[in-house]
């Protein structure tokens, strides 16, 4: 549950809402969503499915070390997802955009700082 942080009062706009950083710590889908229970605005809503999609992570190759030449791994076998959105092909990471439900796992385990993976929302509405 310590996964969502409230963004602080001098980011404008969305000073005081939820926000993931995955970097720091992310989100391991604990059963029951207590995040959007112990929120004090309504805005996460508990989902009616198995799984909350947050975003979809996408690999910045020129920060990935095995697109750089040294082996690296850090990232495979941590996707929940049931059809594991991230697979190593030629020892190379790719994430499957349809099956990414952005918890962040791969990001939080990348050694490269800034990550190798970033987190992009998905888009309003759905």
């Amino acid at each position: 549950m310590n996964a969502v942080h409230t963004l602080a009062e001098w980011v404008r706009p969305g000073a005081g809402t939820p926000v993931l950083v995955p970097e720091s710590r992310a989100c391991t889908m604990c059963e029951g969503f207590p995040c959007a229970a112990a929120c004090p605005e309504p805005v996460l809503n508990v989902p009616e499915g198995p799984t909350w999609r947050l975003g979809v992570a996408k690999i910045v190759e020129s920060r990935c070390l095995p697109f750089r030449g040294p082996e690296c791994g850090a990232c495979a076998g941590l996707c929940p997802s049931e059809v594991n959105a991230l697979t190593m092909r030629r020892a190379r990471p790719q994430i499957d955009p349809a099956e990414c439900i952005g918890c962040g796992l791969c990001i939080q385990a990348c050694p490269v700082k800034p990550s190798a993976i970033e987190l992009e929302p998905l888009e309003r509405g759905r």
